[in-house]
């Protein structure tokens, strides 16, 4: 037996490299781990059902239960908007209900900058014409579920980008991305909310090791890595039973509905992307993916941090306030809070910095006495 035959087996839902457990302990071993959504005793399945101790090239197996998978793409809790905007946060295509998580902020090889989810959260490619993605389709943030409705019923979700491309999905046929990107309309940063800036890449997995993500309903949570180059049958594309996909990254439990597109960190390195999952695992598709597929590049940041910037009174600081002149929008940093939107100090703008007592903030030779109450700082 071929390991593509393995999904004619009854209950059969994946497989993917791993290394052999025995009585739950890991040997070491390489094998072909193969998931099932029941293990069940030899003696309620017939011969030709039962998955094999050894595929014909030699390979082992080890049976695991695992419960079946589905994008993770229905809302579960509110999300706020973002100015500017970042990774981990909601967003959604149009005035379609289903949310996800927008994942990343990047620019193509034109600089344009786009925002990064999955197809199946902003595109919808493979639906009948009426519910498909069209290029230049409104992005909306938050999505739909997540938006505030005033007293008129109206929903109050900002247009933030026009969709521009998406990975084709086949719902009967073998996949290995599920991804789109969005031409941004107002500003984004390459920053991850409640987990900071990225700006690299990391391609090579390591087995066991913990990741983390920000995701639109989960917020900042681990995950460690179980398996790759993972095949799987995944529910939620069209009325079929399953959607195969391949190369994927088998994560434990932590997405939730609603995480879909989030990305998946090894520290400040792009990992993975979040986009399906069940009760007990996580999968991910490798960022290298889209990265070949869309010509992605991670911007440059602007400004200088403002944990960095305001280091030496950082201990009696309470809030900081700035307005950005273009936009005519007030954004906020707090201590502490993930949601803040203010993340940098730039060059040449003023910021109303507020501190607990007096202190003197000093930064690259500049050097500022503030007071008890809101003092103007010239950046």
């Amino acid at each position: 037996m071929n390991p593509s035959d393995l999904f004619q087996l009854p209950n059969v839902v994946g497989y993917g490299k791993g290394t052999k457990k025995s009585q739950g302990i890991d040997t070491g071993v390489s094998c072909l781990m193969v998931y099932v959504t029941a293990k069940l005793p030899l003696s309620a399945l017939s011969e030709g059902e039962i998955v094999p101790k050894t595929l014909d090239d030699g390979t082992l197996t080890d049976v695991v239960q695992l419960s079946p998978s589905h994008t993770l793409d229905d809302p579960v809790q509110h999300q706020k908007r973002h100015k500017p905007l970042l990774g981990g946060i909601s967003c959604g295509w149009k005035w379609w209900p289903g949310t996800g998580t927008l994942g990343a902020i990047f620019q193509d090889t034109q600089g344009n900058y786009l925002l990064h989810s999955n197809n199946h959260v902003i595109a919808m490619s493979w639906n009948p014409p009426m519910w498909r993605g069209q290029k230049g389709d409104v992005i909306r943030q938050p999505g739909v579920k997540d938006a505030p409705v005033d007293e008129h019923g109206n929903i109050l979700s900002d247009p933030i980008a026009q969709l521009e491309d998406w990975s084709d999905i086949d719902p009967q046929g073998v996949n290995k991305l599920d991804a789109a990107v969005a031409k941004l309309t107002e500003e984004g940063l390459p920053l991850l909310l409640g987990l900071g800036s990225y700006t690299d890449w990391q391609d090579t997995p390591e087995i066991g090791k913990t990741y983390s993500f920000s995701g639109r309903t989960s917020g900042v949570r681990p995950l460690t890595l179980l398996g790759t180059d993972v095949s799987m049958l995944i529910g939620g594309y069209g009325n079929f039973a399953g959607t195969i996909f391949e190369g994927l990254h088998l994560f434990g439990p932590g997405g939730q509905p609603g995480d879909s597109g989030s990305s998946i960190v090894d520290g400040n390195k792009l990992f993975s992307i979040l986009f399906a999952g069940g009760a007990d695992h996580t999968l991910g598709i490798p960022y290298a993916l889209s990265r070949e597929r869309f010509g992605l590049k991670i911007p440059s940041l602007s400004g200088i941090p403002i944990e960095e910037a305001l280091d030496s009174i950082f201990q009696d600081l309470v809030d900081v306030w700035g307005f950005d002149n273009a936009s005519k929008i007030w954004s906020s940093y707090y201590p502490g809070d993930p949601a803040s939107e203010l993340r940098f100090l730039k060059p040449g703008n003023g910021y109303w910095v507020e501190v607990k007592q007096p202190c003197v903030l000093e930064h690259q030779g500049k050097r500022w006495e503030l007071t008890p109450k809101d003092n103007l700082v010239g950046w």
